[in-house]
């Protein structure tokens, strides 16, 4: 059950053994609480999101999201009058790598996309298309993103469900830190373990083998190396 604002200052309040404010106010416990929600977000890329938006005729680039960390993967669906979408997995390239793929030809070509790259920094980080869609069509993008601050106690707080009581240790931690108690430590190595274990056990949603997996569209990995497997 998601956990609010208000439910995580009462856990921290129990943690420091105060459960009416007189050392910290709740202001400052829910600043570290949204701090934490953040640190969580950053450090273990636990919060993912999909977005869908129309790939326009022979527009290249988009802005994504303002709360995108990272992305994880670019899909392009192409619009086919009274037939089926068919959705295409693009190949993501660093910009200094496309430039063995499009050679002078970036904003020439057009075709259903292959490559996506990005550039620019949260929150302004712009994806670019190639080659230049030739039809509208949709983009789905899987991506990371940063939780939206809580500000009244009854807003939701943005952590993974089961791991709400490592956001009262970074609470915790901060608090004890201000404090000038040195038991501030010993509550962050605590923070640390879990945050390791939260990216340790988010990594993959089941516990079964991997597999190598190749490119799903013709020519992807081999030509431009297998790095991506």
């Amino acid at each position: 059950m998601p956990a609010t604002l208000g439910t995580v200052i009462k856990e921290v309040r129990t943690m420091l053994d105060e459960k009416t404010p007189r050392f910290w106010d709740n202001d400052d416990l829910a600043t570290w609480i949204n701090e934490g929600a953040r640190d969580i977000a950053r450090r273990t890329e636990t919060l993912e999101a999909l977005i869908q938006f129309e790939a326009i005729y022979t527009q290249p680039t988009y802005p994504l999201p303002m709360d995108t960390l990272r992305v994880h993967r670019v899909e392009f669906q192409n619009v086919v009058q009274n037939a089926m979408p068919i959705t295409y997995p693009l190949e993501m390239r660093s910009i200094n790598e496309m430039d063995q793929i499009w050679g002078s030809m970036q904003y020439q070509q057009r075709a259903y996309p292959t490559f996506v790259t990005f550039f620019g920094a949260p929150p302004n980080i712009v994806m670019r298309l190639f080659p230049v869609p030739s039809q509208a069509g949709w983009l789905n993008v899987y991506y990371y993103q940063l939780p939206a601050p809580a500000y009244v106690l009854t807003d939701i707080i943005r952590v993974p469900e089961g791991w709400y009581d490592l956001l009262a240790r970074y609470c915790e931690f901060q608090a004890m830190r201000k404090d000038r108690d040195q038991r501030w430590q010993e509550a962050k190595q605590l923070y640390e373990e879990g945050a390791l274990q939260l990216i340790d056990m988010s990594r993959r949603h089941h516990d079964q083998m991997s597999q190598f997996v190749y490119s799903a569209r013709p020519g992807g990995a081999f030509p431009y190396g297998w790095g991506d497997w």
